[in-house]
């Protein structure tokens, strides 16, 4: 009988521990390369943002000290050559000092860049000055040689932008929040009167609507007139350039200012607590300079005076009504020396989450006589704010921002928007990206 012959398995198991093994070290490979080349990405992208926000510090810090704005950005000036100089340097040293040497070149990945621009893509235009750093490092491996011929490298890149010192809401000297459009009663920015209206740098804005109901001529220059819904000219206002519309809006951020603390309970020097009644009466200079908060409804009348110099006056919880006749003479304090607690460049003031439409729905009423002014931005981000003519050529040298605004009258509007006079937004920077 013949017997079938036998194959042995031994040594199958073997082969297949070896497998095992194998592919156990090309894991265990994989992990140990894998979490040292990312450890060593995450150091050099530390180590990129570092010195770009360097970067971009030293050069706010310039900027600010060379008194730039918004209005005065020009990328070809010397102010911003010597702070983006200063801001390379930084941004070497900070590098320097995490072991990555940069030269000022980005084309072989390993350096950074100062970048002057204005980006008009919104609509808006964007003034930075820009800080892009690129970081390149071959990272040694212990097993990736095995299975990869090329070198284990990182590459990352930073960029932090400054902004320069700018005036609220993108800079327009007459700003309307209100984003509805010109359905029903809103009103948005109006034009209403028979007497012209200028406005001096900065431009008119209206988040919706615009409307033109008087027979005036409006003319703005050194700025545009735009508006995010629609525009309606009912009445025979000619307006200089043509209000146009635009794909963005202002949102809060661009007006937002820190809330002044009037709260009568928190003594404080520089604060002074008013009774509206007596705003135009018994008070008619508000001395010494500070912030004076006002609770009520401050009505003042033809004959009436109020004169202040270097003051924020605060509309806490109450309408602010300023009849033609009345002589008031308001100017908001400098930057220099801190006015705290009163707020550099605005003389008044109405807090949005204690004065608001829905209660005061009549705002704040601007007129006055020829002797009147006011100096500094008139902030009221949830009240109408009333702008009647003055007979006065620089009446206002201010920044004028409400829910809706209403301009125009039987009498003279003279905007003249000066950013060195007004509430500005320090120099700032982020990491763009």
């Amino acid at each position: 009988m013949n017997k079938k012959p036998y194959s042995s398995e031994r040594g199958q198991v073997l082969v297949l521990i070896v497998l095992a093994i194998v592919g156990l070290l090309g894991f265990t490979a994989l992990a140990i390369d894998g979490s040292t080349l990312y450890s060593d990405r995450r150091f050099i992208q530390n180590a990129a943002d570092a010195a770009a926000l360097s970067g971009a510090s030293a050069a706010a810090l310039s900027l600010e000290n060379s008194h730039v704005t918004y209005s005065q950005w020009n990328c070809g000036e010397g102010s911003m050559s010597t702070a983006a100089s200063l801001g390379g340097v930084s941004a070497q040293n900070t590098s320097a000092a995490n072991g990555i040497v940069l030269d000022y070149d980005i084309s072989d990945d390993l350096g950074v860049i100062a970048q002057c621009g204005v980006d008009t893509s919104s609509g808006y235009a964007d003034k930075y000055l820009d800080f892009h750093t690129v970081v390149t490092r071959q990272t040694q491996t212990s097993f990736l040689h095995f299975v990869y011929d090329g070198i284990a490298v990182n590459t990352v890149e930073a960029v932090a932008r400054v902004r320069p010192r700018s005036a609220l809401a993108y800079g327009y000297a007459v700003v309307a929040l209100n984003p509805a459009s010109c359905l029903g009663m809103n009103t948005g920015v109006e034009f209403h009167g028979t007497a012209d209206t200028f406005v001096n740098g900065g431009g008119i804005f209206s988040n919706g609507c615009m409307r033109g109901v008087g027979n005036q001529q409006v003319t703005v220059t050194g700025g545009s007139i735009h508006y995010g819904a629609n525009f309606i000219n009912t009445g025979g206002s000619t307006i200089n350039p043509a209000p146009t519309k635009v794909n963005f809006q202002i949102g809060p951020d661009a007006y937002a200012i820190p809330e002044p603390n009037c709260d009568p309970g928190v003594p404080m020097a520089g604060k002074y607590i008013i009774d509206a009644k007596d705003l135009g009466k018994s008070i008619t200079t508000l001395s010494p300079p500070g912030l004076y908060c006002v609770f009520g409804d401050a009505i003042i009348n033809g004959h009436d005076v109020v004169v202040g110099d270097a003051v924020t006056v605060v509309m806490v919880n109450g309408r602010l009504q300023i009849d033609g006749g009345a002589t008031v003479k308001l100017s908001a304090p400098p930057v220099s020396p801190d006015p705290s607690p009163a707020i550099p460049g605005v003389v008044i003031y109405a807090p949005p989450d204690s004065n608001y439409r829905d209660i005061n729905k009549n705002g704040i009423h601007v007129t006055g006589n020829s002797e009147s002014y006011f100096t500094g931005t008139i902030l009221a981000p949830a009240l109408d704010v009333f702008m009647n003519g003055i007979s006065r050529n620089e009446a206002y040298k201010s920044q004028i921002i409400g829910w809706n605004v209403q301009v125009g009258g039987t009498a003279l509007t003279s905007v003249l928007f000066n950013e060195n006079l007004l509430y500005t937004k320090p120099t700032y920077i982020e990491l763009y990206r």
